[in-house]
């Protein structure tokens, strides 16, 4: 790499491009539905079935990342989405629409585990954290992106061409890290020693095995549940309760997202230097400021200032959109540097059931209950219950390894 702030740089345009891509449905939602005439379910399923996609090809994808040259599968991956996207925009059908989702899942998923292997590599104990949070504040701000720049396309043009606008942002990133990808990363991973074939599923069922790592793959998955419904339903439920317009609600959608963008960076930093290593008291406050988000949503009175939705938003941003770096770092560092990108995948493949089964199961709560009071409730006691199960989990060996980085 030229530089540690160009592999930076490269790992945290990947991300904003994917994400925005990722997370477009989300803000092009009320435009799909007047379209296509959706239903809210159909919408979840549409912006859920990705993540069948993802829990398919995470584990080989997290398996290939621990084994091959992350300049090609960082970059591969990214062409293939802007390929996609690209076919997406030529389509009107819900129908094709799906097939596209379930093949951006596929996608999608050869970036975390990646990226998340060269953090590992390349990054001192400590400050893994913060450079993780680094990497992952691209998710965030490519929501920011999707949020201004797609209803924008959506409603200057259509939402076709806000699809081709998600696919031309992912070619760009694809070229940024095709030239900026350092030979540094490619030969520690060539470097290392080659696996047999086999060892997938020694591996697989290795990771299986690991309780610590279940359970933090099911706390994950409330916790991507939970991010996907907002980024679903957030704009819907602004238009359709609180009579928002579709641009303020993409404002409060924005907001959201810099609150994510900014809050990656600070849990990262308490988890370095307030707790000194420890990654459990982050996954808590990260957990209480979401279940305060999402009970703010149900609680606030319908014509609520912008103001004070934007607070709401904050909240929502802080715990629901920032959580990712830290349970990635998590499961990176229960793996171990050999089984790091593996056990990302996994992490991806388990808690992507919570992506896929969520934002459906919110939206026919909605419907059934005819409140969104009272799925938000639902909402809120699982992440209460998912947070607490962290405690449940050992903390990581980051905190022995700074103790004895500290020694020497």
């Amino acid at each position: 790499m030229r530089s540690y702030g160009v592999l930076i740089a490269v790992l945290f345009t990947a991300h904003l491009a994917t994400s925005q891509a990722n997370l477009g449905l989300g803000p092009l939602g009320p435009f799909l539905q007047q379209d296509l005439g959706l239903t809210l379910s159909q919408l979840g399923l549409l912006t859920g079935l990705r993540f069948l996609g993802t829990i398919v090809a995470s584990i080989p994808s997290g398996v290939a990342a621990d084994r091959l040259p992350a300049r090609s599968l960082l970059t591969g991956g990214q062409v293939f989405l802007g390929v996609l996207f690209v076919l997406m925009s030529l389509t009107g059908s819900f129908y094709t629409l799906l097939v596209g989702m379930l093949l951006l899942g596929i996608g999608f998923s050869t970036v975390n585990p990646t990226t998340t292997r060269i953090v590992m590599e390349r990054s001192p104990v400590n400050r893994r954290a913060t450079v993780m949070a680094l990497k992952q504040m691209g998710v965030p701000a490519g929501g920011v992106l999707a949020g201004a720049l797609l209803p924008w396309l959506a409603a200057t043009f259509s939402w076709k061409a806000a699809l081709l606008g998600a696919g031309a942002v992912v070619f760009a990133s694809a070229l940024v890290a095709w030239r900026g990808m350092a030979d540094g990363a490619e030969e520690a991973q060539a470097a290392a020693a080659p696996k047999p074939a086999g060892s997938f599923w020694t591996e697989l069922r290795y990771l299986l095995g690991r309780t610590d790592v279940m359970v933090v793959s099911g706390i994950q998955t409330v916790f991507t549940a939970s991010q996907f419904i907002l980024l679903t339903y957030l704009t819907v439920f602004l238009v359709e309760v609180h009579q928002y317009s579709p641009v303020v609600t993409g404002l409060v959608f924005g907001i959201a997202q810099v609150s994510g963008f900014v809050f990656r960076l600070l849990w990262g930093l308490a988890s370095d230097i307030l707790f000194g290593g420890r990654r459990r008291e982050v996954v808590l406050l990260i957990g209480l400021f979401l279940v305060a988000g999402v009970l703010a949503l149900s609680w606030v009175p319908v014509g609520s200032p912008f103001w004070g939705m934007a607070l709401v938003a904050i909240l929502v941003g802080a715990g629901g959109l920032a959580w990712a770096g830290v349970f990635i770092l998590i499961r990176a560092e229960l793996g171990g540097l050999d089984h790091s990108a593996a056990s990302t995948g996994l992490g991806m493949a388990v808690a992507s059931f919570g992506g896929l089964l969520g934002p459906p199961a919110f939206g026919l709560a909605v419907e059934w209950s005819g409140s969104y009071g009272v799925a938000w409730h639902i909402l809120a006691l699982l992440v209460l219950v998912g947070t607490l199960a962290i405690l449940r989990v050992p903390e990581s060996s980051a905190v022995a390894q700074r103790a004895e980085t500290s020694v020497h």
